[in-house]
């Protein structure tokens, strides 16, 4: 949690005391002290630094851990699975709990995800208004012409909504197959619904970069802790 105030819900909830609901529902009740004063305003914002207690108890922010991974084909972004699939967290030796993806990549998706257990930092970064920019590495199933490469600068519509790409272009003349692309969009599947409009098959995804942050210094399967100015740069998105 960074040091700027936040409404109390999100607080507890960052925590990982309850939920927002619930500590609505702690306000509600007066059971809600901050810096030994009953607060039944459902606005008022605290910080790390202000004395928490809810119900008598002392409520204290969590250890944040904020993670980048190159993700490998093959592995699910949860962390169990009921199938017994290989998961991103099968590649974290820390331990998990509380740990999630800030959103997910497909099992044969590879490439830059990020992990966390900042429920604030995920809600910012997967808000619509967010507008976070998605960089893709795209291998299709056949050579992309100068047409509908000019149609898809333009602008699609999937869904009675047109998507578009903020950059998309070859990755170099000889291979038109690979294509580069960065979009805001996240809605689901979306690239390869995109190119499958077209005729064209996805055969490989691999994800550059989310929200600025890429896996360059990284192989496949190896994970890094964010740096501080990197976190810091995520909420300032």
């Amino acid at each position: 949690m960074t040091q700027s105030k936040v409404r109390i819900n999100k607080y507890l909830a960052a925590c990982g005391y309850c939920s927002r609901r619930k500590a609505d529902d702690f306000i509600k009740q007066g059971l809600v002290k901050i810096n030994n004063k009953v607060i039944t305003d459902f606005s008022f914002k605290v910080s790390i630094h202000d004395d928490v207690f809810v119900n008598g108890v002392n409520i204290k922010p969590k250890k944040l851990i904020y993670i980048v991974l190159n993700k490998p084909k093959d592995y699910i972004c949860t962390v169990s699975d009921e199938k017994l699939r290989k998961t991103v967290f099968d590649l974290i030796d820390i331990p998990k709990s509380g740990l999630f993806s800030v959103g997910r990549l497909d099992r044969n998706t590879t490439g830059t995800l990020l992990i966390t257990n900042d429920g604030i930092l995920t809600h910012k970064l997967l808000h619509p208004s967010s507008s976070i920019i998605k960089v893709y590495h795209v291998t299709l199933d056949n050579y992309l012409p100068n047409t509908i490469l000019s149609e898809l600068k333009s602008g699609i519509t999937i869904d009675n909504r047109l998507i578009f790409f903020d950059e998309i272009f070859p990755l170099n003349t000889e291979n038109k197959n690979e294509i580069i692309v960065s979009l805001h969009s996240g809605q689901y599947h979306i690239i390869k619904r995109i190119f499958s409009k077209y005729g064209y098959l996805v055969k490989k995804l691999d994800r550059i970069s989310f929200a600025g942050i890429d896996y360059s210094s990284l192989k496949r399967g190896e994970w890094r802790y964010l740096t501080k100015n990197e976190v810091k740069y995520l909420y300032s998105l």
